[in-house]
């Protein structure tokens, strides 16, 4: 009675330690992600001065993404650059090859500061 315990735990733990069941080999570099859609990017401002901007997308999830120039935003896409109207984005990786550069642009808010609160 005890062996056949033993021997499914035995069986049990071959099964576990399988490398097609065990789930993905955690020294592997991770795979990458499908390219984003940027059209589910909204610029929702820009922060900073001339020398140096940073641009703030919230995605399709409701997510805040800051766009830093020179940083990658993930999801396949770069911030290329931050300007005060607009958040320029280029592809990169092979999720996103191909595809061309995407301009985001800020829709200036009119301040109304003619009334009191």
């Amino acid at each position: 009675m005890a062996w056949q315990t033993w021997a499914a735990g035995l069986g049990a733990l071959a099964l576990i330690c399988t490398p097609a069941l065990a789930g993905r080999d955690p020294f592997a570099p991770p795979a990458e992600p499908a390219c984003a859609d940027s059209a589910h990017w909204h610029p929702g401002g820009i922060l900073g001065d001339p020398a140096r901007r940073d641009g703030w997308l919230r995605d399709a999830n409701g997510r805040w993404l800051r766009a830093t120039p020179g940083q990658p935003l993930g999801q396949g896409w770069r911030t290329e650059a931050v300007t005060e109207d607009h958040i320029r984005l280029a592809a990169e990786g092979e999720a996103c090859k191909g595809r061309p550069p995407v301009l985001l642009w800020l829709v200036p808010v009119k301040a109304n500061n003619d009334k009191e609160i």
